[in-house]
């Protein structure tokens, strides 16, 4: 049986007895049940849509709802042979007419909706009693319909004398469309122009005739530019693509990429810009028909090219991913429970800090660096550090180690008593999410999920995806608007005519501590989380605030987590140092060129072993700003310093950076020493040659000796040689002795002076 508007598939067999369907095109019936009749229309040809509501391509031409023809009238039998009911849980699919048509003003615009309905209105007029049903049955299943379209026309002559209605065209295509796409008042809306895409008609001829408000030959327009085909709107695509942001310099423009199409147009075209004439005219009379105009570029760059083409053009990969495209999802997807995974990030905090070190001025010590690590689950923050230090694996080090501090210790060293309840983590983290900063070296990182404590896991998202770890990135911000209310806080908007922050700086660090600490046990205790409630949360009916979540996360389904005990803290204070490799030689241990010495080393023998063929290698950790001291960790957890020997004692008390530094203005001192022995060497090897030159001058007149043996009388000459110059040394002194004696003899006798209170003034 057939009803109304109900949803028909061609059977395969029958596929040869209609022209140009396939299988899967929608046929749609009008059913007069006492004639056993049916009127069926193919809606995939009338709409441009297929089955699944998707454009049909003819040939690579989007096909658009273009006039519709009669539905063809079958008796119920040979219907039956042809065609087969859709069937829909259980029971008759009917066809749902497109939303346009069910509710338009949901779909079209304001201007849209006024001009679709005038014409609406006007087909409705013009069609007039030929939409009562018994004129919709006598033309669709009846033979005398002929009649019916004149009488209209007539009437319609009638009513404008100044038309003549001859032929009956225009009627017949719209009650064909009112019939086929549900026959009310809706169906005769202009659906013809929905997917007519533009003002001109595609054509790949050279000569393309402009369509619309222009004319058919363009007249009633002044624009002689071309017209639009699909070789422009290959052009368009092609031009486009050499505007991404990896090959454009500055911003994208419109203007930039309408020049380089035309120039790729014109050159296609082998058009040559004439040369101005004496007052800087050119001839263009025949530039515009090798163009389109601006606002047509413009109109058909955004209808050929997807948005998220375009997005990608303007903003590149990464910001379109990350603020321009949709994403769902949640930030916890995957994570288990409290501290399982951990996002961790630093900024810039908003507020200058004094300069404690003097008293009389209120002078500015900067702006202060704060790193934050807070569990994705619950929003709970576990810990956090501050720094003057630009983001350095220090700052995240002692953030990581914040995290498994004991809370009530840390915070009394600012002076705050803290509760249980207000901040209770000390558990160690499973995985932590950070950015790819300069913050994270990969030693340092290797080394963390090497270690017994910390993250077994790192996930390293890209640099300025803030979206990839959105929780810490927010929260950061946060901390940061609410300590730039504080006196010396900055204000993005400010005046720069007024006092500037800086000027304002009152607070300490540990003042800005306390400030953090407060606003931290706040966050913890008070936040409201409700939305982020899972199902075991909310079926055991806990509280909403992170400190709630995080309680019943860690012990529910984390199993009581790892707590880490206040004795094993400086195992974990270890890893966290960097580590330098180090070799045992004979007078201590050798690191970055400076030698240390420790008990530990002589009560393994490593000296010993050393000297005897053995090649010791280890690693150590050391502090950035002290050499003073490195650390070895034994086999047992067991710590053992080991102290700057004195043969190194030029470094003491120098960082790492100064040690380094100092070395290379040695070794330069080095080089240039080096190089004046070099000369001075070179020099005193000139002056040997002219003294061995004079030497043989000297004796020139004394035959060579051609004796192999030791020469006879040598000692006898040397001993004659000693007592000469013994004899004249002598002499020597003898004479400056008695010379000294006489000028000293020969002074004035020194004059004696008497004291101002002395008696003898009285005498």
């Amino acid at each position: 049986m057939f009803y109304l508007n109900t949803e028909l598939r061609l059977k395969p067999e029958s596929l040869h007895r209609l022209r140009k369907v396939c299988i899967s095109d929608v046929f749609v019936v009008c059913v007069e049940l006492q004639m056993k009749r049916v009127a069926i229309v193919n809606m995939s040809e009338a709409l441009g849509i297929d089955v699944n509501k998707n454009t049909l391509i003819d040939k690579g031409i989007k096909k658009k709802a273009y006039q519709i023809t009669k539905p063809k009238v079958y008796l119920f039998d040979e219907a039956n042979e042809i065609f087969d009911l859709v069937q829909l849980n259980g029971g008759v699919k009917r066809f749902i007419p497109p939303k346009l048509l069910r509710n338009p003003t949901e779909v079209l615009s304001e201007e849209k909706r006024i001009t679709w309905f005038k014409k609406r209105d006007l087909a409705l007029n013009k069609l007039g009693f030929l939409i009562e049903d018994e004129s919709v049955k006598r033309y669709l299943f009846q033979y005398n319909a002929t009649e019916l379209l004149e009488k209209r026309l007539a009437e319609l002559r009638d009513e404008d004398p100044t038309k003549k209605y001859s032929s009956p065209t225009a009627l017949i295509r719209y009650l064909n469309q009112f019939i086929t796409l549900g026959r009310n008042t809706n169906a005769l809306l202009p659906i013809g122009l929905m997917n007519s895409g533009c003002n001109y008609q595609h054509n790949t001829e050279e000569k393309v005739i402009k369509r619309g408000r222009g004319g058919a030959d363009g007249r009633n327009t002044l624009s002689r530019h071309k017209a639009i085909t699909a070789k422009e709107k290959r052009i368009i695509k092609k031009v486009a693509k050499l505007f991404g942001t990896n090959t454009r310099s500055g911003q994208l423009l419109f203007t930039e990429i309408y020049y380089e199409y035309c120039l790729y147009s014109l050159e296609l075209e082998n058009y040559t810009l004439p040369k101005p004439d004496k007052n800087g005219m050119r001839d263009l009379s025949n530039l515009e028909k090798y163009i389109i105009s601006y606002d047509q570029f413009i109109y058909h760059y955004k209808q050929v090219i997807p948005l998220i083409d375009r997005l990608l053009l303007r903003y590149g990969k990464i910001k379109t991913s990350r603020d321009m495209v949709d994403r769902q999802g949640i930030s916890t997807d995957g994570v288990l429970g409290a501290n399982h995974v951990v996002e961790i990030d630093s900024t810039e905090l908003s507020l200058h800090v004094r300069d404690m070190r003097v008293g009389h001025k209120r002078l500015s010590a900067g702006r202060l660096f704060i790193c934050i690590a807070v569990c994705i689950k619950t929003r709970y923050i576990l810990g956090y550090s501050l720094s003057f230090k630009a983001p350095v694996w220090e700052n995240v080090a002692e953030c990581l180690y914040n995290i498994l501090d004991d809370k009530k210790s840390y915070c009394a060293k600012y002076g705050i008593p803290l509760q249980d309840y207000q901040w209770e983590s000390h558990h160690d983290i499973y995985s932590a999410r950070i950015d790819n900063g300069i913050e994270y070296p990969e030693e340092q990182v290797d080394e963390l999920l090497n270690g017994r404590y910390g993250p077994t896991r790192v996930e390293t998202v890209t640099k300025a995806r803030g979206d990839l770890k959105g929780i810490i990135e927010r929260l950061v911000g946060t901390v940061d608007r609410i300590i730039a209310t504080q006196q010396g806080g900055i204000e993005a908007q400010r005046d720069h005519t007024e006092q500037d922050a800086s000027q304002k700086a009152i607070y300490s660090i540990e003042q800005v501590h306390q400030k953090i600490i407060r606003e931290i046990i706040h966050h913890n205790t008070y936040k409201n989380c409700a939305k982020i409630l899972d199902a075991d949360m909310a079926e055991a009916g806990i509280g909403i605030t992170p400190r709630s979540m995080w309680n019943f996360s860690i012990k529910e389904q984390m199993s009581g987590g790892i707590p880490i005990a206040k004795e094993q803290l400086p195992s974990f204070r270890y890893q966290l140092l960097p580590k330098a490799k180090v070799t045992v030689k004979e007078d201590g241990i050798s690191c970055n060129g400076l030698i240390f010495t420790g008990d530990y080393a002589k009560s393994e023998e490593w000296y010993l072993r050393v000297k005897h063929g053995e090649k010791l290698t280890f690693k150590m950790a050391y502090t950035p700003t002290n050499c003073n001291v490195i650390f070895f960790e034994d086999n047992k957890s067991n710590i053992h310093p080991f102290i700057l020997s004195e043969k190194s004692e030029q470094f003491k008390n120098l960082s790492w950076v100064e040690v380094h530094e100092r070395r290379e203005f040695l070794r330069e001192q080095q080089r240039e020493l080096s190089s004046q022995r070099l000369a001075n060497k070179l020099a005193n090897k000139t002056e040997d040659k002219e003294m061995l030159i004079s030497a043989n001058k000297e004796a020139k007149d004394a035959p060579r000796n051609d004796q192999t043996s030791y020469q006879n009388g040598v000692n006898n000459r040397r001993k004659e040689y000693a007592e000469s110059q013994a004899i004249s040394k002598d002499k020597e002194i003898q004479k400056e002795l008695i010379n000294q004696n006489n000028d000293f003899t020969k002074q004035d006798p020194p004059s004696v002076e008497v004291d101002t209170f002395s008696e003898d003034k009285f005498i």
